[in-house]
């Protein structure tokens, strides 16, 4: 198996110069996104305090950052080929598209009634605000599941069987950042578990915003993973005309 997608031009054209870099950028994007979040939220509001979540943000004058960055990340996914082979329904095409479709989901469906004079959206206009909360956080957990499935499956099988420094290196990132999102997943559920169990568990998980900490772990360990993966592809792009001509291996 190749190191970049079959449908990836294998010359440094400008289209393929293009994909890349918006490829850096969603990844730049996942880095920056719950840093923005918390750090405009407390510029722009009157209360001078981290929220519990980042879905909190919505509901802030950060409500087009936090839409717009899951958005862009969600629409990009969706369009990403990646491998189709062997893998079948377990893709990177087909993960891919449904993590970005959950990422959307995320977005648009808030876990939160609206109340006073705030503006419903219009997910909360056709659905009860129980239907937009359970789709909310069960697209959430989709999301990172699938996240952890990329990182520690398919990222891996590239070139599986190859032993390389930089293929080992690699191999390494996506491990640990899938046990990572693997990690914080498993938390935050245990979290709402104990929660009903004993009570009063999130009220101290969201007084020291443990919960927006686990999500961001979730986010920056794919973020890392995806911009690994994504300089290992560019530079297959770009190296491949030139090992072609001097008949290098493949890393």
């Amino acid at each position: 198996m190749q190191d970049s997608p079959p449908d990836t031009p294998k010359a440094a054209t400008p289209e393929a110069q293009s994909f890349m870099r918006i490829r850096r950028a969603v990844g730049y994007l996942g880095l920056a996104f719950p840093f923005v979040l918390v750090i405009g939220g407390l510029m722009l509001s009157m209360d001078d305090r981290v929220l519990p979540t980042l879905s909190d943000y919505f509901f802030t004058p950060m409500r087009d950052v936090f839409t717009g960055g899951l958005i862009a990340i969600g629409f990009f996914l969706i369009t990403y080929k990646g491998y189709e082979e062997p893998y079948g329904f377990w893709s990177d095409k087909n993960l891919t598209f449904m993590a970005g479709m959950l990422a959307i989901c995320v977005a648009f469906f808030p876990f939160r009634a609206c109340v006073g004079n705030t503006i419903c959206t219009l997910p909360q206009q056709w659905f009860q605000f129980d239907v937009s909360q359970y789709i909310h956080y069960g697209a959430a957990v989709g999301f990172f599941a699938i996240l952890a499935r990329l990182c520690l499956v398919n990222f891996r099988m590239v070139n599986h069987g190859v032993k390389t420094n930089s293929k080992s290196g690699r191999d390494r990132i996506y491990f640990l950042a899938g046990r990572s999102i693997v990690g914080a997943l498993i938390a935050l559920l245990s979290l709402y578990v104990l929660d009903r169990l004993f009570g009063g568990v999130l009220d101290f998980a969201y007084r020291v915003s443990l919960v927006l900490i686990l999500e961001s772990i979730c986010i920056w360990a794919f973020a890392i993973a995806w911009l690994v993966k994504g300089r290992a592809d560019n530079t297959k792009i770009i190296g491949a005309p030139m090992k072609a001509i001097l008949k290098l291996p493949e890393s």
